[in-house]
């Protein structure tokens, strides 16, 4: 995901984001066209609203003021709307979504930043026709498929340094499990010593309490013998 849009209410994503630049490019002509549409109007309202400054006709002035200021807020959405799709076709020539940005590292560690025809071709696909025209085909969809990104020589190198990491924890694993087993070993013929110790223990002890039993039975039949 690239960013969640309040204007279109719906997020900008893998699939969409060519649309997203589209419309911005768009709104942009739109406006700088009434920006054009605009100059004269604003040219003979300023001209007029001076030459007439002193009348007192009200709904003059107001006529010709809103002239002035639906110039002066297509002329601010024209920047803005410039500097918002500026932005992003800058995230789009880096490979970079909204989101990235908010880690002021990321630039530096970017390792999806590719050449700027496979940036491009990422979000606006191939087919050159349909980067201006907001409708998909098999050559106008974005390249890839919004799971697997290939990378650049940082990314390479974040794998293989990942896997050494990999292999030094499996190293460290296997010797751990060997000392564990090696050290069960020990305990256990211990553990199994003392346990048949405690078994003899047990039988001696048993065979003595048999005999002292029987000793006291025997004992008792006499008395009741000699009775």
């Amino acid at each position: 995901m690239d960013h969640h849009c309040p204007w279109v209410n719906n997020c900008i994503g893998f699939y969409n984001r060519k649309f997203f630049i589209q419309l911005l490019f768009y709104f942009f002509l739109s406006v700088l066209y009434l920006d054009i549409i605009y100059i004269p109007h604003t040219y003979n309202s300023i001209l007029k609203l001076y030459k007439n400054r002193f009348s007192g006709k009200i709904l003059f002035i107001l006529y010709h003021f809103f002239i002035l200021l639906n110039h002066g807020i297509t002329l601010t959405l024209t920047y803005l709307d410039f500097e918002f799709f500026k932005f992003h076709l800058k995230l789009v020539f880096k490979n970079c979504t909204t989101i990235e940005t908010l880690d002021p590292e990321f630039e530096k560690k970017n390792k999806f930043n590719l050449s700027l025809k496979e940036n491009w071709e990422q979000v606006m696909g191939s087919d050159k026709l349909f980067w201006f025209i907001p409708f998909i085909n098999d050559s106008g969809y974005p390249k890839g498929d919004g799971l697997t990104w290939p990378v650049n020589e940082l990314g390479d190198e974040f794998n293989d340094n990942f896997n050494k990491k990999d292999l030094e924890k499996n190293k460290s694993d296997s010797s751990f499990n060997t000392n564990n087993k090696i050290k069960a070993g020990v305990y256990g013929s211990s553990s199994t010593a003392y346990e048949s110790n405690n078994n003899v223990i047990r039988k001696n002890l048993g065979n003595n309490v048999i005999n002292d039993t029987g000793t006291k039975i025997i004992e008792m039949a006499e008395k009741n013998e000699s009775k």
